[in-house]
């Protein structure tokens, strides 16, 4: 089983999608990858065929290892990595402002979608 919400980003190219799963095997069939094990929570960067960009947030409520927040929160900022490196943005010491506005983003959109499954922490 797979739940996946895909999201526009704002203001940069591609697309995140937040996948809460307990299958690798229809994971891998939808990215076309070959994940061998069942991640407990991961991010990547998907490059599609169609030379589109997806920005990925896998969740597996179905492991041994319970999700809490700060998982969540780390993988929203590999997440939050990967879209700015994607853009060519990189972090500056002194005013950070984008990194944290696209980071409070994605996590919000991760617990939106937690909710609207019925899933909480």
């Amino acid at each position: 089983m797979v739940k996946r919400k895909s999201v526009q980003l704002h203001i940069y190219p591609g697309k995140l999608d937040i996948c809460i799963m307990d299958d690798i095997v229809d994971f891998n069939e939808y990215y076309d990858v070959k994940i061998k094990k069942n991640p407990f929570v991961s991010c990547m960067q998907n490059y599609c065929k169609n030379g589109f960009t997806r920005f990925v947030i896998i969740l597996n409520f179905n492991h041994d290892c319970k999700i809490t927040n700060g998982h969540i929160a780390h993988e929203a900022l590999h997440a939050t990595a990967f879209i700015m490196a994607y853009v060519g943005q990189k972090f500056k010491k002194y005013n950070h402002e984008e990194w944290a506005y696209l980071l409070t983003w994605i996590t919000n959109q991760v617990y939106k979608f937690m909710k609207r499954n019925g899933i909480t922490i």
